[in-house]
């Protein structure tokens, strides 16, 4: 039976009871009163990571569909100067994730930031994790309908839902407000898409995606659900993955690996059968929500930036979106490395109140949006972002690098992708400027993890280890031509070993052979294409060869060490 229509769940992201219960335990980890497996499934369900040195840990924060306020801000600001290194590091999930803190410091982070409505409940462990969505949901001109009410209700539906709280491994959902698939649903275990059918709002549904050292597309469960079939949908989804989830090999755990087996008809079936009976037994919730219509009509929007300068230009046309209501702009901030400072954290804080009613959002390429900016107002706030340094014009363009921590924080990371970013960020910013506003990817992770999505890059690197003459060599895998755009996904295929300080060498080499020898108008994407990716490896030929090509000293040392590298890898607790 269909549940009454809501606008919106009771559900609190926050609950104070479980705060004090985790402080509890931790108290009693640290006096020896509670063994290390234990504490091991509490802290995970609460976002608590272990880093590579010992006795510091990782708070990762959920950021709901990256929705988030400036008021959010600036008491995480606080908090990053108090407990973690004054930053905070923003992630491909729309999460915020903060460092080097003892168990005590974490345990207080957690409190402060719930008295702003932040939880770090489910960040972490085989539970549902932070639902996300395309971070221009609710202004894109291109979009079916805004889903960012649909994440959030889900997000309020499903957090503590008992049934759900140990499932043979991590589920991760997404919401793309059209076909583009800005949200990325190609590589969740659960996709929803935004359908408008003869006028009924819906969703296509797609199931069965991931990256990790085995990507797979997600496949389609249902062309066209409506709004009443969302929550059955997920609930019996999630329910057919509990039962028969793959629980004996951690590395096959995953949805993609449970519909591989046993095939995405029979799991069509088994979810459906599922489904009916919920339908039939079970008073479930329905949200109805309607948008105000855009006003005033675009067509009635003009702006002109004639008078402004060179570099504001370049800033506007990259950077700025015209919204589809009331004729104002969201604006992309792009964040390098992901990682925010405490002080830049509080002038986009002072800028979104003063601008843009406080509203910000997260990205999955790690960078902020600020929205509703109204046209008079835009050189204003690109003067602030100028001085504040986060005025690049690199949105969507190959110098906007995305990076996971790697080796730097990540027990499990074989190479410091982290600092193999600020090197290739440099190279952008000096001998490679004229290859900036390239319309293409880099994308970088320190292990085959993926948390960084390298195979959906145009130039993607994953870190690896070869062995020299009995030494350990940090090294990169190059991928290349990954795409995931206009509803179209194709993985990065895998070209060569790269050292890894041979990496920025290889990323000039390359853009520079792009620039020679690229057709009229060619994309990047379409040259490695036409190209491909095996023609890449004589190019880099003398860079690949460490067996002809000596290696120096340093290149034995990664990126961000001054000694020999050696390869220190923990088991993951992603």
């Amino acid at each position: 039976m269909w549940g009454k229509k809501v606008m919106n769940m009771a559900t609190s992201l926050v609950d104070k009871n479980e705060i004090f219960s985790f402080r509890e335990s931790a108290e009693l980890f640290l006096k020896g009163e509670m063994d290390q497996d234990t504490f091991k499934k509490i802290r995970l369900i609460q976002g608590v990571y272990v880093q590579r040195e010992t006795n510091r840990y990782m708070l990762r924060v959920r950021i709901p569909w990256g929705g988030i306020n400036s008021q959010q801000l600036e008491r995480i600001a606080d908090l990053t100067d108090i407990y973690s290194d004054s930053s905070c590091h923003i992630t491909t999930r729309q999460n915020l994730q903060f460092y080097n803190m003892n168990l005590k410091q974490v345990c207080e982070m957690i409190t402060y930031l719930s008295e702003v409505g932040i939880t770090s409940r489910e960040a972490s462990g085989n539970v549902v994790r932070n639902i996300v969505s395309c971070h221009l949901s609710g202004v894109c001109q291109k979009e079916c309908f805004d889903v960012t009410p649909y994440a959030d209700f889900l997000t309020r539906f499903l957090i503590r839902r008992s049934e759900f709280q140990n499932l043979p491994r991590k589920f991760k959902i997404s919401f793309s407000a059209c076909q583009m698939d800005c949200g990325l649903t190609a590589i969740q275990d659960l996709g929803f898409i935004a359908v408008v059918q003869k006028g009924v709002r819906g969703f296509k549904v797609v199931v069965g995606g991931g990256l990790g050292a085995a990507p797979k597309t997600a496949q389609v469960l249902e062309e066209f659900i409506g709004l009443e079939l969302l929550i059955p949908t997920v609930l019996a989804i999630l329910s057919v993955f509990n039962k028969r989830g793959i629980r004996n090999n951690r590395l096959r755990a995953r949805l993609k690996f449970l519909v591989e087996e046993i095939g995405i008809e029979e799991f069509k079936k088994s979810v459906f059968r599922v489904r009916d009976h919920l339908i039939k037994t079970e008073t479930l919730p329905v949200l109805d929500y309607e948008e105000e219509a855009p006003s005033p009509s675009l067509n009635d929007v003009s702006y002109s930036i004639k008078e402004e300068s060179p570099e504001f230009n370049r800033w506007f046309f990259s950077n700025c979106v015209l919204e589809k209501k009331n004729g104002t702009f969201a604006i992309n901030i792009p964040v390098p490395l992901g990682e925010i400072s405490s002080e830049t954290l509080r002038k986009i804080a002072k800028i979104a109140d003063h601008y843009s009613l406080g509203k910000i959002r997260t990205t999955n390429n790690q960078n902020l949006v600020i929205f509703g900016i109204k046209p008079f107002d835009l050189k204003s706030v690109y003067d602030l972002l100028l001085k504040a340094g986060l005025a690049m014009p690199c949105s969507s363009r190959l110098c906007d690098v995305t990076s996971c921590p790697g080796a730097s924080t990540c027990p499990s990371a074989i190479t410091n992708s982290k600092a193999l970013t600020a090197e290739l960020i440099r190279f952008f910013q000096n001998g490679g400027k004229s290859f900036q506003e390239i319309q293409a990817s880099i994308k970088i992770c320190g292990c085959p993890n993926s948390c960084g999505q390298h195979h959906t890059a145009t130039l993607g690197l994953s870190g690896r280890m070869q062995l020299f003459k009995d030494k350990q060599v940090p090294s990169y895998e190059l991928v290349l031509g990954g795409q995931i755009k206009d509803g179209f996904l194709k993985f990065a295929e895998s070209a060569c070993k790269i050292p890894s300080k041979r990496v920025v060498s290889a990323i000039s080499r390359i853009l520079h052979w792009y620039r020679r020898e690229k057709q009229e108008d060619e994309t990047l994407e379409n040259f490695i294409c036409r190209k491909g990716v095996y023609s890449f490896k004589d190019i880099l030929e003398s860079l690949i060869d460490i067996e002809h090509s000596p290696l120096a000293p340093e290149e034995y040392q990664d990126w961000g060490e001054d000694t020999d590298f050696q390869l220190k890898v923990k088991p993951s607790e992603c």
